[in-house]
């Protein structure tokens, strides 16, 4: 019966340690996403702004906070950061380079998959606790 014991008490200590896991994970990744989807609309709107100005001379745009925090957000969320880094670079081109519909529309096409793809994953990440240990308990597919 001790052993019985014992051992159940090791299988809850392991679980509330994963439930813990889980919990700040959660709160990590879903504080990143949000400070990554502002920095991302704030993106967009300078673009916007820059568009409406005609300001097509201007040097390449670069992001200072997308560079010091590039590593964290790979190591964290690395399908977001490829995503945004991927957006990041076309919006810095797209001043720099001769303005065509083609690349236009490219752009605009990066900018949707990008938004919609940091909103898919918020919302996995603001999903109740019970159903966050439900998804991670599943197995991954290869």
């Amino acid at each position: 019966m001790e052993i019985f014991c014992v051992i159940l008490g090791w299988l809850l200590a392991q679980a509330t340690t994963y439930i813990n896991d889980v919990k700040k994970s959660q709160k990590r990744k879903s504080a990143m996403l949000k400070m990554l989807f502002n920095e991302f609309n704030d993106g967009v709107l300078q673009t916007k702004d820059m568009l409406k100005d005609d300001s097509f001379c201007l040097p390449v745009k670069v992001n200072p906070w997308w560079e010091n925090n590039k590593l964290l957000y790979y190591e964290e969320l690395p399908d977001e950061a490829e995503l945004y880094n991927k957006w990041n670079d076309l919006d810095a081109k797209l001043f720099s380079t001769d303005f065509n519909s083609d690349f236009f529309k490219h752009y605009v096409s990066a900018t949707n998959e990008t938004r919609n793809s940091l909103q898919k994953s918020s919302s996995y990440w603001q999903q109740p606790l019970w159903k966050l240990l439900v998804l991670q308990l599943k197995p991954k597919k290869p």
